[in-house]
């Protein structure tokens, strides 16, 4: 079986898990900043990993525009951002940005996980500085309602915060292995 694991990052959460994901499953690795169209001749299963921007997701509509054509190939989507992927909140919008991206028979053939990346603030672009200052002094009103994850934001801001973590991708590797497995149990 034959695994691709294609990406898009600007500030390296999304490569980083990338990276991991194709090592964990010996697959090939594609930076979509790079390769835009990648080869999905051959492959079983693609995974695509894409940060997540202002609702958006980087990277995603031009490879969705492959995954359309792809139709043997299983897809298996992964978010990341700062946000915490178990607050409800973030899930909506995460769903919002897929429904926008992906249409629905590509959708029908994807699963999705989302992990949680991180800010490096002084690192961010001036555009990307101006834009978490607003999202921040919307945080600091939403963090006096007692909005914990708001909070976190406002203490963290400024800063560098990585909440990258390996173990994470356990539920990602573990799907696309139960794919082969799977796979290798229709074939016997």
């Amino acid at each position: 079986m034959r695994n691709l694991v294609a990406y898009r990052s600007r500030y390296g959460h999304a490569r980083t898990y990338a990276e991991w994901i194709a090592e964990d499953l010996r697959a090939d690795l594609v930076d979509l900043a790079d390769d835009g169209s990648p080869n999905l001749t051959d492959v079983d299963v693609a995974v695509l990993v894409t940060p997540m921007y202002a609702g958006g997701l980087l990277g995603a509509k031009a490879f969705a525009a492959q995954a359309e054509v792809a139709s043997d190939v299983t897809f298996v989507g992964v978010t990341v951002g700062a946000s915490d992927p178990a607050n409800p909140k973030n899930q909506k919008v995460y769903r919002g940005a897929i429904e926008k991206t992906f249409s629905d028979p590509l959708r029908a053939r994807m699963r999705w996980f989302h992990l949680r990346g991180g800010i490096d603030y002084p690192g961010l672009s001036l555009l990307h500085r101006i834009a978490l200052w607003a999202v921040s002094r919307k945080a600091k009103l939403d963090a006096r309602k007692g909005d914990a994850e708001a909070q976190e934001l406002v203490d963290t801001y400024g800063g560098v915060v990585d909440f990258r973590d390996r173990a994470t991708i356990a539920p990602v590797v573990e799907h696309v292995r139960s794919m082969a497995t799977d796979a290798y149990r229709r074939d016997q």
